[in-house]
């Protein structure tokens, strides 16, 4: 075994012991969020491990282990919690995204990991096309920085951030700007946590700002801004695939015991057609997604994809994951329907992570529309 297989394998482990101490305990009852209070323990854990900094600089807290690893390590805990991977998730790319577009002083002192359990959330527009942000938010450009207007529609990780990335249209332009806003600034106002479809315990609210003065400092880079965002968010779609194949992981997991526990007409309904078919469909996925994903992420740690492969590949995966995963509730009959299973919660985070980065419509229209690009 060399060296980088050990490493991947030690990081394996540390986040199955976090998944088996910390965060399955508590996984159903944490997926009734906003209705019972946010569980704030369980990212202070996974940041005291590291965990969130796999795929960032050594210079921030991280530890450079690559995409690949990062994907590894979602995977395993969407297995158990597509919450816990997309909140992993979401904190991973708001640090990456301060650290590529800059400046050097913000990201030191907002992006940098501290290793303990007082690791601040970073509230983040994930579920907006990274190529085609929203202009919702208006930037107007004065002596001293900017006043923002405007709002923005479920920001993840919102409830409980200190400070959030917010992406704004310039006005008198076509420029696309973000900025890195504190939540105490006067003439921000934040809505009550969401109840969303899935993901719940990766709280998200909506964001309303009146007048908000920003200073100058507080912008990330300049005109290639919109164009730095997209770049880092293509390098983490690998990591999106893996969450969702954890949480068909799981799902495959819990039918499939499920299946050869229960019988019906005298013989385990795992051996029955109909069962057998469900269950090979979401194998087959699981094991398609595997082979895929290894290459996916040597394209995007290398900048070797071309256009649409690895959009393709997201788009690809949540889809064919949703539908897995609904199936992985019928292989339980009615009992796929009771929350205490966990299997209808993992067919919802299925469905809630299919359109991070932007709805199934608009992406397969980014799909072609980058195969137009090249001719």
């Amino acid at each position: 075994m060399g060296r980088g297989d050990q490493e991947l394998q030690a990081i394996e482990q540390l986040a199955r012991r976090f998944v088996d101490k910390d965060l399955a305990p508590t996984v159903l009852h944490d997926d009734r969020y906003p209705h019972v209070p946010a569980n704030p323990r369980i990212y202070a854990t996974a940041a005291s491990l590291g965990l969130p900094g796999l795929a960032l600089p050594e210079a921030y807290g991280g530890t450079a282990q690559g995409i690949y690893s990062f994907a590894r390590m979602l995977e395993i805990v969407a297995a158990t919690d597509g919450s816990c991977a997309a909140l992993l998730f979401t904190q991973a790319l708001a640090r990456a995204t301060i650290i590529e577009l800059g400046p050097k002083s913000l990201a030191e002192c907002w992006a940098t990991l501290r290793g303990d359990e007082s690791e601040m959330l970073l509230g983040f527009p994930l579920y907006e096309d990274p190529e085609e942000l929203p202009d919702s938010v208006r930037a107007q450009s004065t002596a001293q920085g900017y006043v923002l207007d405007g709002e923005l529609r479920q920001v993840a990780c919102l409830p409980g951030a200190r400070a959030l990335i917010v992406p704004a249209l310039i006005e008198g332009s076509s420029e696309r700007a973000f900025f890195l806003l504190e939540t105490g600034t006067r003439g921000v106002s934040v809505s009550d946590p969401l109840v969303t479809l899935g993901l719940r315990a990766c709280g998200a609210a909506d964001l309303r700002l009146d007048k908000v003065a920003v200073p100058a400092t507080q912008r990330l880079a300049g005109q290639a801004a919109a164009v730095s965002f997209a770049r880092v968010a293509e390098r983490f779609r690998p990591a999106l695939v893996a969450a969702s194949l954890g949480v068909l992981r799981g799902s495959f997991e819990m039918a499939f015991g499920y299946a050869k526990e229960r019988k019906q007409s005298k013989k385990q309904i795992v051996e029955h057609h109909m069962v057998q078919d469900l269950l090979a469909g979401m194998l087959s996925v699981l094991d398609v997604g595997y082979l895929a994903l290894g290459q996916a992420c040597a394209l995007a740690e290398e900048g070797r994809s071309t256009g649409t492969e690895l959009v393709s590949l997201q788009d690809l995966i949540t889809t064919l994951v949703t539908r897995a995963a609904t199936d992985g509730v019928q292989v339980l009959g009615g009992n796929g329907y009771m929350h205490d299973y966990g299997q209808e919660k993992r067919m919802r985070d299925a469905k809630q992570l299919q359109v991070v980065f932007g709805s199934v419509p608009t992406r397969r229209l980014r799909i072609i529309e980058r195969r137009l690009a090249q001719g």
